[in-house]
């Protein structure tokens, strides 16, 4: 088990670790896609400046004469009035002795009272003997970006004019703002989450509002996304140079914030795996017991079907045993019942053959029920139609005339089943009713019916209705001290089944409530 847990918890680490390098790569990825972002806008913005510088410089060279101060106002005007340098470039023209000679905006001329200064008091020396070789070179080129006194960081550029006759005449020196090539950056809404950092020549570092060449800063703006207002220590740049006529643009990207991992991700996963620790060890402890539990479930049911089976035996045997008590009693019932009938046969007094017959048949009623239980499964309990049926047989074999159309119909379920108890006293009682009716109910008449009626009241309390269409019963019988033994008989084995007996002596019907036993 616990080489299982050592083995989850690697696992976790592994897919942490990969969450985490997945992570790392696509950080890295989105900065590689800020910086191809970053060169291709400031590439851009660089192809803008060639074009202002080359437009300026084809139309010195193509116009006939050197323009007027406002000539080339007006062209410089209709050269960036739909861009957005209007307030972004400064064109001078410099003569052989680096004397401002004009000075123009899109806007106005010479705002900045540069005709007639020399550019000796503002730049330095080695930057002048530069301009001074440049006069006699047809190439534009580029200086690094410079303070302007006009207020802002700026690409300086120049490139040599002559007059009419080829006489080299100074420069013409356009200077372009650098936070037209940087603004971009920084207005796009994707690159919120990233800084920037600019040099040139490896050398000088600038952004969008200065420059940081060791020379005087006019400009009192400060660029609030410059990257030393971050920790610069944590950034990591990449790196990329672009070529910008003859400066080399270094560029560097790195994210604001440092990479980190996600810190809910472990939590999570670390949660879900204790989680699942706690619920393995509930459900390992759960399948212990279950099978602890099973295991005695097994021993005892093994126990309990060798019990079974003894017990089996036993039932069987006892079974048996019942069974033959039943069949002996019953014998010795017939053996009894065969006596009373060789006593009868030597008799000649007709009473007493009479009541000798009358204790057969009881005999016979008691004796059929131990022949039905000892026909059931059980041996506990008779079926109630059944036994009724058979009883109404054996007596009509030996009492009833055939001379008379007797219907006997009996309403009891075929569902109902008494036991021995029940059936013994209430068999007797049949017996006595279904005797009278038989010998006296139908004399003088030809036919009629016998209703049998057993029905459940309510709990285990039932009634026995006993009904027949002869002649009724006779107005002098006392029923609370009877005289006949029948009718004694039936009152104190209806006592003995707890019950109550009600007859209605004009339509010779018998109502027992009972209590099965």
């Amino acid at each position: 088990m616990f080489s299982l847990l050592c083995v989850g918890i690697m696992i976790v680490n592994i897919i942490l670790d990969s969450f985490q390098q997945a992570e790392k790569e696509k950080y890295d990825l989105e900065l590689r896609r800020t910086q191809n972002e970053t060169i291709l806008s400031i590439e851009t913005g660089i192809d803008v400046y060639k074009t202002l510088v080359s437009g300026l410089r084809s139309f010195l060279k193509n116009s006939p004469e050197f323009p007027t101060e406002k000539e080339l106002h007006y062209f410089l005007h209709d050269l960036v009035k739909d861009t957005e340098f209007t307030d972004s470039i400064v064109v001078s023209w410099v003569d052989t002795n680096q004397i401002f000679r004009y000075a123009v905006t899109p806007r106005q001329i010479d705002p900045f009272q540069l005709k007639g200064a020399t550019v000796k008091n503002i730049r330095p020396k080695h930057e002048i003997k530069h301009l001074d070789r440049l006069m006699n070179q047809p190439a534009i080129e580029l200086f690094p970006p410079i303070n302007l006194i006009e207020g802002w960081a700026a690409f300086p550029f120049n490139f040599s004019v002559k007059n009419k006759n080829g006489v080299v005449i100074g420069y013409i020196a356009p200077v372009v703002n650098v936070k037209y090539l940087l603004n971009k950056l920084y207005q796009n809404s994707g690159n919120k989450d990233y800084v920037y950092q600019f040099s040139v020549n490896d050398s000088i570092y600038f952004n969008r509002e200065k420059v940081f060449d060791g020379t005087k800063c006019y400009n009192k703006k400060i660029d609030h996304e410059d990257f030393k207002n971050y920790q610069s220590n944590s950034l990591n740049f990449i790196h990329k140079e672009i070529k910008f006529f003859n400066l080399k643009i270094k560029v560097g990207v790195a994210h604001k914030k440092p990479f980190s991992a996600d810190i809910m991700r472990p939590i999570f996963m670390y949660s879900w795996y204790l989680l699942l620790i706690i619920f393995s060890f509930i459900i390992f402890f759960q399948l212990n017991k279950n099978k602890r539990i099973t295991d005695e479930l097994v021993l005892a049911h093994n126990e309990l079907s060798e019990k079974n089976k003894v017990l089996e035996t036993n039932v069987f045997q006892v079974k048996t045993l019942v069974k033959e008590v039943h069949h002996r009693v019953k014998n010795n019932l017939q053996i009894i019942s065969s006596l009373l009938n060789l006593q009868g046969n030597t008799e000649e007094d007709s009473k007493v053959v009479n009541a000798l017959q009358k204790s057969n048949n009881r005999i016979q009623s008691i004796a059929l029920v131990h022949q039905k239980l000892y026909g059931t499964e059980t041996l506990v309990q008779v079926d109630v139609y059944e036994y009724v049926a058979e009883l109404i047989g054996n007596l009509s074999i030996s009492l009833a005339d055939d001379s008379k159309d007797l219907k006997i119909e009996i309403q009891i379920s075929k569902e109902l089943h008494f036991t021995m108890d029940t059936i013994i006293p209430l068999g007797l009682i049949l017996n006595e009713l279904i005797t009278n009716s038989f010998k006296y109910a139908f004399t003088n008449l030809d036919s009629g019916t016998i209703l049998i009626e057993i029905a459940h009241i309510q709990g285990n309390r039932y009634k026995l209705t006993f009904s027949d269409s002869g002649k009724g019963f006779d107005e002098t019988i006392d029923i609370i001290k009877p005289k006949s033994l029948g009718l004694e008989l039936i009152i104190m084995l209806s006592e003995q089944l707890k019950g109550s007996i009600m007859i209605d002596k004009k339509t010779a019907t018998f109502e027992i409530e009972f209590q099965i036993l």
